[in-house]
């Protein structure tokens, strides 16, 4: 899980969110998570817009490619 500001930069993260993706802590706060994770795409984008105009957005699973290193299943929310 992590919890980000209204620019989508890190305020906090979770262990397994950093373990999921190799990061520490330290490589993450205060960093554009758009920038950190290379595989969001103008749909997500879109999902984060959403849920700070509108509410929460969505929840599904998805096989996806997680950090340069690593895929796996994500379960996942965007609220605001």
């Amino acid at each position: 899980m992590t919890v980000l500001d209204n620019q989508l930069n890190y305020l906090c993260t979770s262990y397994r969110w950093r373990a999921s993706g190799g990061w520490d802590e330290a490589d993450l706060l205060g960093q554009s998570h758009l920038e950190t994770v290379s595989h969001e795409s103008d749909e997500w984008r879109l999902f984060y817009q959403q849920s700070l105009t509108e509410g929460t957005v969505a929840q599904r699973e998805e096989f996806t490619q997680i950090s340069p290193t690593a895929t796996g299943w994500l379960n996942w929310r965007v609220s605001p």
